[in-house]
């Protein structure tokens, strides 16, 4: 069960990563990462998380990440689970960067660590955004409920993240965000190299904003403040605000 203290790591790529070549570069250096602490143990197509890495072979490994959309986790602390997103066919999904994955860090890994595997994955994986923050906090910022309607008649009350992928928005500011060239065009390089606030860095083809170094201040007062000054630097219309979020229309 995911703890709202958890670090929370998302991201949006195109980049097929459902390829063996992409699958052995990126295994290969997962699970040999100079942190132990952020190497995985178990793998499996979902939860329950069963199947242990040391009883399968590297190829075995790489042919079932080549078949389906697999899910990873540490069971010795800290605890490590990691969600990944694709599909062989895009098909109908509307989103651009359809593919990607979810990452969850105990909180007593510490801020270092997380940042460390946040930066790992982004390389890695290339996206045009990415995020790091707390569970508590991406809630706060994404998670929604309303009623639900079917033919006209309430038969419940429906709930689900919403504007946490890139879309007409980009998700929003965290502690950590990280802004791929997608996100760059959207906005500015000049605007994102000159923020009030927090520190702008390159990381691989994009640009890391911090908007503050205490992770302390993820999800408070003072760290909404900062990000609010972010946003409006760097254009409000380009981010999701739930409180504008509409829920479906009753039918």
């Amino acid at each position: 069960m995911t703890s709202e203290n958890e670090f929370k790591i998302s991201l949006d790529t195109d980049k097929v990563i459902g390829s063996e070549p992409f699958a052995r570069d990126f295994l290969a250096a997962w699970l040999s990462h100079p942190i132990e602490a952020l190497r995985p143990e178990r793998f499996d197509r979902g939860e329950p998380v069963r199947k242990l890495i040391a009883e399968a072979t590297f190829d075995q490994l790489v042919a079932e990440w080549c078949k389906w959309a697999l899910m990873f986790t540490r069971r010795a602390k800290p605890r490590v689970v990691v969600s990944f997103r694709w599909r062989h066919e895009k098909g109908l999904d509307p989103k651009p960067y359809p593919w990607g994955l979810t990452a969850w860090i105990a909180k007593s890994a510490g801020s270092a660590t997380a940042r460390t595997f946040f930066d790992f994955l982004v390389e890695k994986f290339e996206p045009a955004f990415a995020s790091l923050t707390t569970q508590a906090d991406s809630r706060a910022k994404h998670f929604t409920k309303w009623p639900h309607y079917v033919d006209g008649r309430h038969v419940g009350t429906a709930e689900a993240f919403k504007g946490h992928h890139v879309l007409d928005t980009l998700p929003g500011i965290y502690w950590v965000t990280f802004f791929g060239p997608p996100a760059i065009r959207r906005i500015g390089e000049e605007r994102l190299l000159s923020i009030p606030v927090g520190t702008t860095k390159r990381l691989g083809s994009g640009l890391t904003l911090t908007a503050f170094e205490d992770v302390a201040e993820i999800g408070t007062e003072k760290g909404a403040e900062t990000e609010s000054v972010l946003r409006t630097h760097l254009g409000e219309e380009h981010f999701f605000d739930l409180k504008s979020w509409t829920p479906p229309t009753r039918s």
